[in-house]
């Protein structure tokens, strides 16, 4: 997580949420994004909502979080 105190106490250094996506990311600062997924299909779709049915899922996931921001600003992504 982002703002995970442990983190924070190792890291060489810190930036905040709105810095990160503004200046960095908007600003083509970043070279790679890594990107998770649960699910992938073939044409690079990737699934982080939900597992089944979508009104009765089998599993609800985290969300896209600020995915389609690292993948329409980074230079090359990689998914996980």
């Amino acid at each position: 997580s982002i703002g995970d105190g442990e983190l924070c106490e190792t890291a060489i250094t810190t930036v905040a949420v709105p810095e990160m996506f503004r200046y960095w990311l908007q600003g083509g600062r970043i070279s790679i994004g890594f990107l998770g997924a649960a699910q992938l299909d073939k044409f690079g779709n990737i699934n982080t909502t939900i597992i089944g049915d979508y009104f009765h899922p089998k599993t609800r996931l985290p969300g896209g979080g600020g995915a389609p921001e690292i993948a329409t600003s980074s230079k090359e992504i990689y998914i996980t």
